[in-house]
């Protein structure tokens, strides 16, 4: 028995106990889901149904095989209950539904879902989604009971994450931060290796250090805003007492059941009330905005990049294969090609020019070089003091230099070697610099265009993401 499964209460995890070892069909369908959190809730929706027929799952199971008028009279009492349970939650119903179909299909009862008589229960109208402004997201933001609430609002408003991340495929912990100083965390303080954006890593798990993919697998990051929500937050744990771990739950749960993290269902909750307490109401009375918004938020708010870019960051499939799903378990590569992406796209919630997110992109880049912090800093001090346009470029191109040594010895080669003899020549913009840099291609000179000269050795295999 998992720790998940007791969120049933101990009468209710009793009874999926009994039903595991005394009810044959029941035990057959759990045996199909390694998932926890699949399983508990398959049994929150399903055992209610038979608990109101008087039929264990067994029974149930062998009367719809038997056919006939049997069949037909159980089919008659699950449709009634469905419609009933539709008038108060057309969820509550779909749900339902789900659970009756994989329980009959998985003890071979039906080929599929759609071979069930009953059809899926459907709502006669579709809302249409809510997607708050930035300065609405804002008031909704100060209307969060607790710091902790409010991260969770920050963090899928400017993360993208679907709300679903909370569970699966295991509760997030602090390594899910990629930029969290895990050394400071432990000795109580709340630090961070980048400070132009922090880096996230949604839907994997982890065995100590080393992330475990799953197919769903990307990475997305949060602004300054965030990284200081998530500071507040962290903070105010450790005032508390709670000595902080890098397997630490991100999101505590703070109330009185037996569960240590905060649930999809619990921020689900928190979510609707805070939108009510904001005033953001539907004509029915019903919360106005959902975790989804802030996602359809964030989508919004990508802008300057090309659509599979934006799709990396959302998660889409097609978008992470197209970007990074060969080279994912090259972590630090996979998150600076995104950081870069994520800071241009997020610029104007950033507050920062064009110019300002290359700047910083460099600076983290340079880092995972090995560049020292004291060099960088004296380059950003002097890049700050720049009194043009040209004596900026000077102190780019220095920057550039401290990242690949060897450019500025390439730049000035003999006469008659140009620098092209034995080398692929490319010329790209600065947005496009770091992947190519990332792939062999060494930086030879700025151009009076303010695009860059790269060039490589022809005998490298030219791979481009």
């Amino acid at each position: 028995m998992t720790s998940k499964i007791y969120r049933l209460g101990p009468e209710k995890s009793k009874q999926f106990e009994d039903l595991i070892s005394e009810d044959k069909a029941f035990a057959r369908w759990m045996r199909k889901f390694s998932n926890e959190v699949s399983k508990y809730n398959y049994f929150r929706w399903f055992v209610p149904l038979c608990d109101h027929l008087s039929r264990g799952p067994q029974q149930l199971l062998d009367e719809y095989k038997k056919g006939g008028e049997v069949r037909d009279a159980l089919l008659d009492q699950i449709e009634a209950h469905l419609n009933e349970l539709k008038e108060r939650s057309v969820v509550s119903a779909m749900n339902l539904h789900a659970a009756l179909c994989s329980f009959l299909m998985h003890n071979g009862a039906i080929p599929g879902a759609t071979a069930f008589e009953i059809p899926t229960p459907k709502r006669e109208t579709i809302p249409s989604q809510y997607i708050p402004t930035e300065e609405e997201f804002e008031s909704i933001l100060r209307f969060a009971p607790k710091i902790r609430d409010k991260f969770l609002l920050a963090f899928l408003r400017y993360s993208g994450a679907r709300l679903g991340v909370l569970e699966d495929p295991e509760a997030p912990t602090m390594r899910l931060v990629l930029d969290l100083d895990m050394n400071a965390l432990e000795a109580g303080r709340v630090a961070f290796k980048s400070q132009s954006s922090c880096g996230l890593m949604i839907y994997a798990a982890f065995e100590g250090e080393e992330v475990v993919r799953t197919r769903d697998t990307y990475v997305t990051s949060l602004p300054p805003r965030g990284m200081q929500i998530l500071s507040e937050y962290l903070e105010d744990r450790m005032r508390h007492g709670e000595k902080l771990t890098p397997d630490s739950f991100l999101f505590k749960s703070e109330s009185c059941r037996k569960i240590p993290y905060l649930d999809k269902r619990a921020a689900t909750l928190m979510i609707s009330r805070t939108s009510k307490a904001a005033g953001f109401l539907r004509k029915e009375g019903k919360a106005k905005f959902s975790a989804h918004s802030l996602r359809r938020l964030f989508y919004n708010s990508l802008s300057g990049i090309d659509d599979v870019d934006r799709e990396a960051l959302m998660g889409h499939v097609k978008g992470v294969r197209a970007r990074y799903y060969g080279s994912v378990d090259e972590l630090k590569k996979a998150v600076e090609f995104m950081r870069q992406k994520y800071e241009l796209g997020m610029r104007r919630v950033m507050g920062l020019t064009d110019e300002e997110t290359r700047v910083n992109a460099l600076y983290d880049f340079a880092k995972t070089m090995g560049i020292s912090d004291e060099k960088i800093e004296k380059i950003k001090r002097s890049i700050s003091m720049a009194a043009n346009t040209d004596q900026l470029n000077m102190l780019r191109r220095t920057l550039y230099t401290e990242l690949h040594p060897g450019a500025l010895a390439m730049s000035e080669k003999a006469p008659g070697s140009n620098g092209v003899n034995g080398f692929s020549s490319k010329i790209v913009t600065e947005e496009e610099l770091l992947c190519f840099l990332d792939d062999g291609w060494e930086l030879v000179q700025q151009l009076a265009n303010g695009k860059l000269l790269l060039r490589k050795p022809v005998q490298v295999t030219v791979k481009i993401d």
